[in-house]
């Protein structure tokens, strides 16, 4: 039985500059969610079961798949999950100068998360 997770912290506090900005998004997400009506007992029930969305100044936690998968489903979920953050498949992760890396960032024009091998003594991965 396998259960894979997501965990985010966020880095640090955006400068004061960019909180008016944030503020116009946060705005317009609740400006499109109050166009929908529901009665008031199926918020409250949606609210029980329903995680925030992730945002990037506050911490989360999620699940990559259920708890109780098989192996070959978890570690699935979990080399999608790592090929998404960092842009290497899992076979890929010890390019030492990280040339494929930042060759994929560029294409893409996005910062990926840097994955680095653990420390001496740790699990490799297979």
């Amino acid at each position: 039985m396998y259960w894979a997770l997501v965990q985010y912290k966020p880095a640090k506090i955006l400068p004061a500059a960019d909180k008016g900005e944030k503020e116009d998004v946060k705005r317009q997400v609740s400006l499109s969610s109050d166009e929908i009506t529901q009665h008031p007992e199926a918020n409250r029930l949606l609210s029980i079961v329903t995680k925030p969305t992730p945002t990037p100044e506050a911490p989360y936690n999620g699940e990559l798949c259920p708890r109780g998968s098989d192996f070959a489903t978890a570690m699935r979920s979990f080399r999608h999950a790592f090929r998404d953050l960092t842009l290497l498949s899992w076979e890929e992760r010890f390019d030492d100068d990280k040339t494929l890396q930042k060759a994929r960032a560029q294409l893409l024009n996005i910062e990926p998360f840097w994955y680095g091998k653990p420390k001496m003594g740790m699990p490799m991965g297979k």
